[in-house]
């Protein structure tokens, strides 16, 4: 409710001062966006691209797919738009070979491929 009365212009000036002394996040859909974008960027770090498997993250692959369609949309920010650039982000998944596509199910055991 917060944030509701911050829009609406109906808190005081004191409230909005003592919210702000103890760190309250005004605008938390970008908070959640920069966790995100920091678990995608630890991914990054530890995998070398940003393809995220369902396997591996349902939630972070859920992101990542937002991210496209937002960006496919013409309505993600300029910002985050080049905060995914800079790590490499790929817009448009690319289209896996037979051993690419083999290489990244870990789900399926090794027998199975023989």
């Amino acid at each position: 409710t917060q944030r509701n009365n911050y829009k609406r212009g109906s808190l005081s000036k004191d409230r909005i001062q003592k919210l702000n002394a103890v760190g309250f996040e005004w605008q938390v859909n970008k908070c959640i966006w920069q966790e995100n974008y920091e678990v995608l960027v630890e991914f990054k770090k530890k995998n070398g691209h940003c393809r995220v498997s369902r396997n591996v993250d349902k939630n972070l692959e859920y992101w990542v797919g937002h991210q496209r369609m937002k960006h496919k949309r013409g309505c993600l920010c300029e910002n985050q738009k080049q905060k995914l650039n800079a790590i490499g982000f790929e817009w448009e998944v690319p289209k896996l070979g037979w051993q690419e596509f083999k290489e990244t199910v870990t789900h399926v055991d090794s027998e199975y491929w023989v």
